[in-house]
């Protein structure tokens, strides 16, 4: 039989919030985050060819401040002291001391599509130096490899943190935090261990902008998910970490309000020699929402709450929404997507979504989602507006990557006596 997995412990960190508790503020009152141009001035936003400004939220300010705070701490990396700062909010509200995480019954995974260099470091270093400077000048860090390659990020993590375990770091565009989940729940069913972390992440880097203008899906004027008045997605950096822990092995100290009941991932194959989650057939996302309900043996009439991916980019948000209106036709499901407010979270959008379902179960409620846009894609589906009072029974989230896989996650409430 398998175990029941729940969530003891979160953090997050962004632009829009810094801790789980400001994330849940912020949305209650209905707040937006600060986007701020890529390129600084006209002569780069030409180098780089765009003519209109792009908007994103890079987390760069608090990566700065986070680097001086672990400084003393020997972490001289930006990224790995937000990965840390996270991991720092998740022990803490699972009430876990920093030791857990070096035994051997600890697992960390991370989802997260890898670090990028900074592509306009790159152009300026090449046309700043000789091919032989390139080679020689040790000044160059930022293009030296051990800045942006996975496994000197995760060497720094787990020497700082003593892991006894190396990282399992699992890939998949923007399904990556839902992805490394899964691989997480089969090693705590197995026994294999007893906790694991799962911290999702990724940068947005100037090469991110330009790859994702090149599939032009980076929003010129405006990000709205699910409204024909979207055209793209704006990105924000963001980090989400959960602990994952089988329900008896819980402390007194915890009452789990809900489980991890089932999770389904599958590769849309479209057969577009574009990106598959850009013209992904509302079939795939059906039969993957269909299959995780399957696994759990519940009907799509039982659910109460449904999170989407909802990223901004018309055609993926219409297969996505014509997919949920088909599935739950007979069903006046909530619905919810913080996407505009929070930035596009990319590969931690998953890990972000899980953190406001443990806080809609432990205080029965939605809390509501907020859009400056006309959302006209909705197909007279129940999105909530307004916060609203909820004993939901049954919550399915369901997440599309770039790459073309699709995760789906559904949460079940736990009856207490």
């Amino acid at each position: 039989m398998l175990s029941q997995v729940v969530v003891t412990g979160t953090g997050c960190l962004s632009d829009y919030a810094k801790t789980t508790p400001e994330l849940v503020e912020k949305l209650i009152q209905g707040e937006f985050v600060d986007l701020q141009p890529v390129f600084e001035n006209k002569m780069l936003k030409s180098m780089f060819g765009f003519e209109h400004d792009v908007k994103y939220a890079p987390l760069q300010e608090t990566r700065k401040l986070l680097l001086k705070q672990y400084k003393n701490k020997q972490i001289k990396n930006e990224k790995v002291a937000a990965l840390v700062n996270v991991t720092e909010q998740v022990l803490a509200e699972a009430n876990l001391q920093q030791d857990v995480l070096a035994s051997e019954r600890t697992r960390v995974f991370w989802g997260s599509s890898g670090n990028h260099p900074d592509l306009f470091s790159f152009i300026k270093e090449l046309h700043g130096n000789e091919k032989i400077d390139l080679l020689l000048n040790k000044k160059i860090t930022d293009l030296h490899a051990d800045s942006f390659r996975n496994d000197t990020l995760t060497k720094v993590y787990s020497d700082y943190f003593k892991l006894m375990n190396p990282i399992l770091t699992v890939s998949s565009a923007c399904s990556s935090a839902l992805n490394a989940m899964i691989p997480a729940i089969a090693m705590l069913n197995s026994g294999a261990i007893d906790r694991a972390l799962v911290l999702s992440w990724q940068e947005v880097s100037k090469f991110d902008i330009l790859f994702m203008s090149g599939l032009n899906i980076m929003a010129k004027s405006a990000s709205y998910p699910f409204s024909k008045d979207s055209d793209g997605l704006m990105p924000a950096y963001g980090v989400a970490g959960v602990m994952l822990e089988r329900r008896q092995d819980v402390g007194a100290e915890h009452t789990p309000k809900f489980i991890i009941k089932a999770m389904s991932s599958r590769r849309a194959l479209s057969g577009s020699a574009h990106s598959a989650s850009l013209d992904v057939s509302f079939r795939s996302i059906t039969q993957s929402m269909q299959n995780v309900l399957d696994k759990a043996g519940v009907s799509a009439e039982e659910v109460d709450l449904i999170y989407p991916h909802g990223n901004g980019i018309t055609a993926s948000d219409q297969s996505e929404i014509s997919a949920i209106s088909q599935l739950f036709s007979n069903n006046k499901a909530q619905i919810v997507s913080y996407t505009e407010q929070t930035g596009y979270l990319l590969s931690a959008s998953g890990g972000f979504d899980l953190i406001l379902a443990k806080d809609a179960f432990e205080n029965n409620r939605i809390l509501p989602m907020k859009s400056k846009g006309s959302l006209d894609l909705t197909k007279d589906l129940n999105f909530v507006f307004k916060e609203s009072k909820a004993n939901i029974k049954y919550l399915l989230k369901n997440s599309i990557g770039i790459d073309g896989s699709i995760v789906s996650c559904l949460l079940e409430r736990i009856d207490h006596d």
